[in-house]
């Protein structure tokens, strides 16, 4: 939407530290990582995932910290090449309590035999493909997708609630195979957009500030909150504020004065989930992966950004073609510790070549002090 470069995805978490049979992985509960998740880890130095024999193990958390994870090895794949730090890791399995579940949906606009042939191409299609971020519903179970078939005998992704997903055509009833694909990035989608912090204890709850601004003076005070701007015709501003107070001088104690504003300083990363069911790391752009924001900053973006790297004086929103309305949504991450949130990107939906590699909502297992997120959306029309 705001006319970024093409996503070169997959992309992978790094591989830390290698000891006997554990792994440290440069991810952790703020990029939404969660207990039994596993990873297929390469050959140092292969960024192109498509290369299956150059994998070396498969490795399962096992240990969740908030910017970095333990992981064990369950099963090498090439007793002849050692991990070493440096390579790669592609999530393949998000865990059993990160699937997102899907019901069919019989309401007779197609023909009864072919709603059933349907039907048994998908189940068969989600069995062969063994996919680990979404699986069929038991009866009587709640959803996050509903499937059904339409008078043009073609397949039709739905909500919980049964409306169509926008964006999303038909798929022809001979080829559910792209349906399974689509299911899953649509489940890597709604676990980014769903990533939160559960705990209400962290140490930054309160204190990221995130506004829409109409200038860089003036907010957006649309009822509702969310603020709605021309197609390519408007642009406006976001306003990220770190709320802890600033601090004064050091004092005797240094060590103490360098350590707290360590704790009080935010690494603030900013996602783009687009109408396009794509995410991308929208600020900072590059090869940088996170900016400081210190205690009592505020960043108007991108005016503000060091060297203002996006090119831009302002941020503008586009419709894709053919939408009279969508929604972008801007997803704000900040951590006291540095990390990556490259693994959480997604391609637009429909382009199979560029699949992304993320995971889901973490599962809590210590309190996540460390790290927050807070998103806001931008109603967009002709």
């Amino acid at each position: 939407v705001f006319g970024g470069a093409a996503l070169t995805l997959p992309i992978g978490v790094n591989v830390l530290e290698v000891t006997g049979d554990r792994l440290r992985l440069n991810i952790g509960q703020a990029g939404g990582a969660g207990l039994g998740a596993q990873y297929v880890v390469y050959r140092k130095g292969v960024a192109d995932f498509k290369q299956t024999e150059q994998r070396l193990a498969v490795v399962e958390l096992t240990e969740v910290m908030e910017v970095e994870s333990w992981a064990r090895i369950v099963r090498r794949l090439d007793d002849a090449v050692s991990i070493e730090p440096g390579a790669q890791a592609l999530l393949f399995d998000p865990g059993k309590g990160q699937q997102r579940t899907v019901q069919w949906v019989r309401d007779g606009k197609a023909p009864a035999d072919v709603e059933e042939a349907a039907w048994a191409g998908l189940t068969a299609a989600i069995k062969q493909f063994e996919s680990r971020f979404v699986r069929l519903g038991a009866a009587g179970e709640g959803s996050s997708f509903q499937i059904g078939v339409t008078d043009q005998s073609a397949y039709e992704i739905r909500d919980q609630s049964g409306n169509p997903l926008p964006i999303l055509r038909p798929v022809p009833v001979d080829n559910p195979a792209e349906v399974v694909y689509r299911l899953e990035h649509l489940a890597k989608y709604f676990n980014v957009l769903e990533l939160a912090n559960p705990d209400s204890m962290s140490r930054l709850a309160g204190k990221l500030e995130v506004k829409l601004m109409r200038t860089p003076e003036e907010p957006f005070d649309e009822p509702g909150g969310i603020p709605t701007v021309k197609d390519r015709a408007q642009i406006y501003y976001l306003r990220i504020r770190n709320l802890f107070e600033r601090m004064e001088g050091p004092p005797s104690d240094a060590s103490w004065y360098i350590d707290e504003v360590r704790l009080r300083t935010m690494n603030v990363t900013v996602l783009n989930l687009a109408p396009e069911w794509s995410i991308e790391r929208l600020i900072p752009s590059g090869s940088q992966k996170q900016f400081e924001l210190g205690p009592g900053e505020t960043l108007m973006v991108p005016s503000d950004l060091p060297g203002n790297s996006m090119g831009l004086p302002a941020l503008q929103s586009s419709l894709p073609e053919g939408r009279a309305e969508a929604f972008d949504i801007l997803k704000v991450f900040a951590t006291t510790d540095t990390t990556s949130y490259d693994s959480l990107q997604l391609g637009p939906l429909g382009d199979s070549v560029t699949k992304a590699s993320l995971v889901g909502a973490p599962k809590t297992q210590q309190p996540e002090r460390s790290w927050i997120t807070t998103q806001v959306m931008v109603r967009v029309v002709k």
